[in-house]
């Protein structure tokens, strides 16, 4: 119970509250009539001063917004957003997209998007890992040791392990598989540590083994492991239904499609680089050349490889193509059959043909598009040596020298030697500009009194005559060099002969020597002192004309983004970054 007194107080705390509310409320009022209610009177006299501010606070806000409309360029950056179907063209056909047996444009590009290797190059061409995170060489340069990325997927979901990879390389190596890339890998042992490291064991010291690695792609044990590897060629896999751990999977395929087979890949949500921006990827192949530049050019197409000079000119006027000439680290020769029995195995009718070549009327004749070759090995490569080169063009010194060889001018102009022309037949395929390169060369080697008998075939001509059974005489083809100058392939003498790719069938015991040591040593001051050496021989005995180096035609529609252009090895290297082409911006 309350007191009296407390009674009392709590009367005296409500009294002075109530008195302090009332208080309150009466201050308010005075304040309202004084700067309100009696102001009010006086809005006739303040009324444009207040419109006055009140216009110029809408013009300020007006003007801000108008800067910010205006300045948002400087302010936003466009940034590629994720979406939309590519369609890539290109003259081909797609027959077999496993990456150890594909060879044609079409097979070998389809095989790059769907399948990893072990190594890649980058946008400088410089050699980096892809699926290999990290790697050692053994102190005597026999052993590599890769160690693989965690986490790596197979379109499937499967785990990409180390057991893959020596599932890949033993079958390349199984002669009954027939790979193209079987010959360099007979004598190399390949052994899965655990499922994230593999070895590769070399029976000897070879500086540019890790190029290597990045030529072709890994398989999927998982999937072919109980497939005969005479088998392995023909397997449905190769078309119908291949699995890889690239940027792109397999959708379809429809052989039906006019105007040829296209194949559709969708984009891999887990790759291991990120999940590419484009959905869809289409190869479209064709086998005309007009219908893809008319696709191209009316936009059925996004992009279209493998241009030539021809298609450059025709659609040099559109505006929405952007066209490019991506180097390639190749070089165009007219190989020499060295052990051929007519007039090319007289080492002065080879040095009177390369002084009768005018190169520069052949980059004149292609527009310009390429740069001038005169070495077997490239300008960029460290062994090259300018002070040994080829001879310059020189039509007087080249009919010198036939007359001293006992090929004098004859009737009609032609030069004749035993009663038998001066007759050479040169064999070239169809397409990459040179039909019009043996032309060129025809009509320069006819005003020294030469005739060039010009056989233009189909690039399969070329493969299974030319290339696996030299049937030739002299042959206009270009080969891959690559970033490491070891080109013992093209120019040692055990790769003379069918299959082999010394196509000058060229042999020198100097040379050899020089190749193999060039390709064993680690220092690069004694391999260029050893590429020195094959360079100085190679130029005495002109086993073939270095002509041009030649680049990818590639053209591509205002509305593709994220596409580099740098020196690349093969054609197919223009997917090193595929997985960040887009087609959409935000």
């Amino acid at each position: 119970m309350f007191s009296r007194y407390n009674r009392l107080r709590l009367r005296r705390v409500f009294r002075r509250q109530q008195q302090n509310a009332e208080s309150i409320s009466y201050q308010m009022g005075q304040q309202l009539e004084k700067h309100v209610i009696r102001r009010w009177a006086k809005w006739d006299q303040i009324k444009r001063f207040v419109g006055g501010w009140m216009v110029l606070c809408a013009l300020l806000a007006a003007g801000v917004f108008v800067q910010t409309r205006d300045l948002r360029q400087y302010y936003v950056a466009p940034k590629p957003v994720s979406g939309g179907t590519f369609r890539e063209g290109l003259v081909g056909e797609i027959t077999n997209m496993n990456p150890i047996f594909a060879t044609g444009s079409a097979d070998q590009a389809a095989a790059k998007l769907m399948f990893s290797s072990l190594f890649s190059y980058d946008d400088k061409n410089n050699l980096v890992g892809d699926l290999a995170e990290s790697w050692s060489v053994s102190d005597d340069g026999t052993i590599y040791t890769i160690n693989l990325r965690p986490g790596i997927k197979w379109h499937d979901g499967q785990p990409l392990t180390a057991h893959d990879v020596v599932f890949t390389y033993n079958a390349i190596k199984h002669p009954d598989t027939r790979s193209y890339l079987n010959s360099g890998w007979r004598s190399v042992t390949i052994q899965a540590k655990n499922d994230q490291i593999v070895a590769f064991s070399l029976p000897n010291r070879y500086a540019p083994f890790l190029n290597s690695l990045a030529v072709g792609g890994i398989l999927p044990k998982h999937i072919l492991e109980g497939v005969d590897p005479a088998q392995l060629r023909g397997h449905p896999f190769n078309v119908r239904s291949p699995v890889g751990s690239g940027p792109f999977a397999f959708a379809d395929i429809t052989y039906d499609n006019d105007p040829g087979p296209r194949l559709r890949l969708q984009s891999n949500s887990s790759f291991y680089r990120g999940k590419p921006k484009l959905d869809t990827f289409i190869l479209q192949t064709y086998t005309e050349r007009d219908r893809l530049l008319s696709d191209l050019l009316d936009g059925s197409i996004s992009a279209a490889a493998g241009l030539q000079t021809e298609d450059w000119t025709k659609g040099a006027n559109s505006s929405e193509v952007a066209w490019h000439d991506i180097t390639l680290n190749n070089i165009v020769f007219v190989f020499l059959k060295m052990t051929d029995e007519g007039p090319l195995n007289d080492v002065l009718v080879r040095q009177a043909l390369v002084k009768a070549s005018d190169q520069s009327k052949i980059i004149e004749l292609l527009e310009s598009r390429f740069s001038v070759a005169n070495s077997p090995l490239l300008r960029s490569q460290f062994a090259y040596n300018e002070k040994l080169t080829q001879p310059k063009v020189n039509i007087a010194e080249a009919a010198t020298i036939l007359d001293e060889a006992g090929w004098i001018i004859g009737e009609g102009g032609i030069r004749h030697k035993d009663g038998a022309p001066l007759k050479i037949e040169l064999i070239t395929q169809n397409g990459d500009d040179y039909p019009a390169v043996a032309g060129e060369l025809k009509r320069q080697w006819l005003e020294l009194g030469i005739v060039l008998d010009v056989l233009v075939v189909e690039p399969d001509v070329i493969q299974q005559n030319a290339i696996t059974a030299h049937q030739y005489q002299s042959l206009l083809y270009g080969v891959e060099i690559g970033s490491d100058p070891d080109v013992f392939v093209y120019w040692h003498t055990s790769q003379t002969g069918p299959s082999g790719l010394n196509l000058s069938e060229y042999s020198s015991s100097v040379v050899d020597v020089a190749l193999e040591s060039g390709r064993t040593r680690s220092d690069l001051q004694v391999r260029k002192a050893k590429y020195d050496t094959f360079l100085n021989e190679w130029v005495k005995d002109y086993p073939a004309i270095a002509l041009y180096q030649p680049a990818l035609g590639y053209a591509q529609r205002s509305t593709v983004g994220g596409l580099k252009y740098s020196k690349i090895n093969t054609p197919t290297d223009r997917f090193y970054n595929v997985e960040k082409w887009h087609l959409n911006i935000k």
